[in-house]
């Protein structure tokens, strides 16, 4: 269904007329969305120095608001080297948000954690050679600087083993201001 640009306000009033037409143009004016999907699987081998993943990253511009899903499936031979990641943005921009960790060892565990800028976070992954999920919701507002939001993530023990993001791993981002 066709909506129309604009329209006018049955009472006449002009400056409600236009305060209408703005909305409505504000509403449907297209806004970015920015979608990626990690073609090939990244591993981190006894480091816990945080990486940029070489996928789930995207541009901001200066002074916009974005929201971002993040899907990670990681995978670690053994219990022992866990998971940690932060996420990246410009400089002045402020970052809030959740991850939800979901493990497969056995049992069904959860590990919810806030998420603001700057800080890293662990999650006692549990991973064991089973596919287990992040789930991170996050809201950049950016200040005056344009630049990159990134995934970075490492083991959070360095630990002699394999611990890998996958392919497969995505990032869904609209951007709403």
């Amino acid at each position: 269904m066709a909506y129309p640009a604009s329209s006018t306000v049955a009472s006449g009033d002009a400056a409600t007329a236009t305060q209408y037409t703005n909305l409505r143009s504000d509403a449907l004016a297209a806004k970015p969305v920015k979608t990626v999907i990690k073609p090939s699987d990244q591993t981190v081998n006894n480091s816990s120095t945080l990486v940029d993943d070489t996928a789930l990253t995207f541009a901001i511009a200066a002074n916009k608001k974005w929201i971002c899903d993040i899907l990670l499936y990681i995978t670690s031979v053994t219990l022992t080297p866990d998971f940690k990641l932060q996420i990246n943005v410009p400089a002045g921009a402020t970052l809030k948000g959740l991850a939800d960790g979901i493990y497969l060892s056995g049992v069904t565990q959860r590990n919810v954690q806030q998420i603001v800028g700057g800080s890293p976070y662990t999650f006692n992954d549990n991973t064991n050679t089973l596919v287990n999920t992040i789930l991170i919701h996050i809201a950049v507002t950016n200040g005056a600087n344009a630049g990159n939001v990134t995934l970075q993530w490492a083991q959070a023990s360095a630990t002699v083993e394999d611990t890998k993001v996958l392919a497969g791993s995505y990032l869904i981002a609209t951007q709403v201001i």
